[in-house]
Formats: C-alpha cells, sequence, structure tokens
C-alpha cells in the first residue's frame, strides 16, 4: 500500500514537471517591454491541458484560493475553457475576476505552479502566479496551516449565481416542489454517451443489465423515501431517459457533455452541471451509487460539501 501510494506521488510529479515545461516552451517568453509586476495568484483554467471535470476544477480553485488567503496575496480566476465562468458565477464577497491583458506571460514576472493532483506548496511573493491544479483536501491545508477552512466557506465567498442560472435554478426548485434527495449515477463512457478519455464502453447486452440494476437500485431508493422527491443526476442523457417514469423522481432537462473533452457545445449543454450542481447543493440528502462498474464521483461530493449536505456512496 505504501509503494504505491508513493509511486502514484512519483508520476504526479513527474508529470507536473514535464507539463510544467511543456507549458514554459509554448506559452511563455521574456521581454523587457512587459512591466506588469503585481504579485498574485491567478487559478488557470485555460483549456492548455486536461484541467479535470467540474468537481476537480473547483476543488483545486477553492484549495488555491484558501493558500493566497494564508499568504495574503490576491486572487484570480482565469477560467476560459470551454467556457468563461462569468456566463454562470459571479463573484459573491470576493472580487476574482481579471482584466486578461494584465497576465503576463514573461518569465521576468511571471512563474508557473504545476500541481494536478497534488497540492502547490511554493510560489512566488514577487511574481504573478499561475495555478494549475485540481487538488482536493482542503484538511490537508488546515492541518499543514493550522487553519480551519471549508469549502462551503471558501466556495460561497468567491461565487454566486448569475441572473441567467438563478431564474432557471427557481424553476427547478418550484417544479420538484418541497424538499428533496439527490441521487448520483457516473457511468463515464459505459454507456457510450460521450467520449471521456480512455474508459471502457460496454457491449449493448451489458449496457441493459446495467440500466436495468439500476433502475431497479433508485425505484428502491424512491419506496424507502416516500416523503421526498428523488432529483436524479447522471453523466449519461441515456440512464435519464431510461428512469425519467419512475414515480417521484425529477430530472433537469437537458443534455451533457464532459468538458475536459469537448470545447465547442452551446452555453445550455455547460449550463446543464451548474443546474445539477446547484440543485443537489440544496437537497437534504446526496447519495453516490456505485458499484458494478459505476466509478464514485466526485462531483456530488464537492457539491455535498461546499454545501455541509449530507453525503453517502451506496453499492448496487
Amino acid at each position: 500500500m505504501k509503494k504505491s501510494y508513493a509511486n502514484s506521488h512519483f508520476y504526479l510529479a513527474i508529470y507536473n514537471t514535464l507539463k510544467k515545461y511543456q507549458l514554459y516552451l509554448q506559452y511563455y517568453h521574456y521581454s523587457f517591454n512587459d512591466n506588469i509586476q503585481e504579485s498574485s495568484l491567478i487559478f488557470m483554467v485555460d483549456g492548455r491541458l486536461h484541467h479535470g471535470g467540474m468537481a476537480d476544477r473547483f476543488a483545486g480553485l477553492c484549495t488555491s484560493f484558501a493558500l493566497s488567503k494564508i499568504n495574503r496575496v490576491p486572487f484570480h480566476v482565469n477560467y476560459i475553457f470551454p467556457f468563461n465562468l462569468e456566463d454562470f458565477l459571479l463573484p459573491n464577497k470576493y472580487d476574482w475576476t481579471i482584466d486578461r491583458n494584465k497576465i503576463s506571460y514573461n518569465k521576468k514576472n511571471s512563474f508557473l505552479a504545476m500541481s494536478m493532483g497534488a497540492c502547490f506548496k511554493s510560489f512566488k511573493s514577487n511574481k504573478q502566479n499561475h495555478i494549475y491544479s485540481n487538488f482536493w483536501d482542503i484538511d490537508y491545508i488546515n492541518k499543514i496551516y493550522n487553519t480551519n477552512f471549508t469549502l462551503k466557506n471558501l466556495f460561497d465567498e468567491l461565487f454566486k449565481p448569475t441572473e441567467y442560472l438563478s431564474i432557471k435554478l427557481d424553476l427547478f426548485t418550484k417544479e420538484i416542489g418541497g424538499q428533496y434527495i439527490g441521487v448520483v449515477f457516473r457511468f463515464q463512457q459505459l454507456l457510450g454517451d460521450f467520449v471521456e478519455g480512455e474508459f471502457p464502453i460496454l457491449k449493448e447486452q451489458e449496457r441493459e443489465l446495467l440500466k436495468q440494476n439500476c433502475y431497479n437500485k433508485l425505484k428502491q431508493i424512491s419506496e424507502e423515501n416516500q416523503d421526498y422527491k428523488i432529483l436524479v443526476t447522471s453523466d449519461s442523457v441515456t440512464f435519464l431517459n431510461f428512469i425519467k417514469d419512475i414515480n417521484h423522481v425529477y430530472i433537469i432537462p437537458g443534455d451533457l457533455v464532459h468538458i475536459d473533452y469537448i470545447g465547442d457545445a452551446d452555453k445550455s449543454i455547460y449550463a446543464k452541471s451548474f443546474f445539477d450542481f446547484y440543485m443537489l447543493r440544496n437537497s437534504i440528502k446526496i447519495i453516490n451509487v456505485i458499484g458494478g462498474g459505476l466509478m464514485p464521483s466526485g462531483f456530488p461530493l464537492f457539491a455535498a460539501r461546499s454545501s455541509n449536505v449530507y453525503f453517502e456512496r451506496i453499492s448496487l
């Protein structure tokens, strides 16, 4: 176990080092005409590498914000891939926006911190620090720095929904009516909905069996919680269409894509992930169904931890 843990960190360190120098060679330069000298942390989601899914991105973002607060350095967000974050979320109590003309790619003024899958531990106090991170564990930050950050407090300080998002969320809340439980199924590309890395796609007979097993589990959850509606979210539209007629089940309409692999979808398709996320945050409990090929999902876990909603994983 210790050997496996050490190996994973060893390979992460190699990946981060190689990616860092790849980006340096491709995008950074020396110039004596660039006089931008702001000391800051800038969280980067610009499509220049695989950033991870929505939960990974926001986990890394909130962790980076916590570190900026610890070190009393201004924090900004450059989230432009595959959409502009400000289409869906606006600053709440902290202004994280940045004039992108003031982002310096001059090696003289900037420092690149690459920490995908790990926490970045160093930055330059006199430079713009460009942070690429999907690091999750805020508990690690609290332990190292003797702080008491929570994902909820960090997220709520940073973000509030845009008017577009708020209007839609109010509509869904009225439609579902009353309290509800969130249930999440993560198929990746098992049902062949879309491309997500090198994950397997099941044969047709196996797909039907998995869908039926998930259908049965959802009916069981619904029957055990008859006083509540069941909000179902999934990365598979195929599955959502399969279970939409179950009594007490509510599904937010719309198609889905994985934001790390599809960069040219319509705004309404990207909005679906934000709808699901905020509706899960407002549920009384979130259940992530796993097993039988279904993987644990960070999406409902982040929704729960960013809202202090009870979270559990149950197996097929």
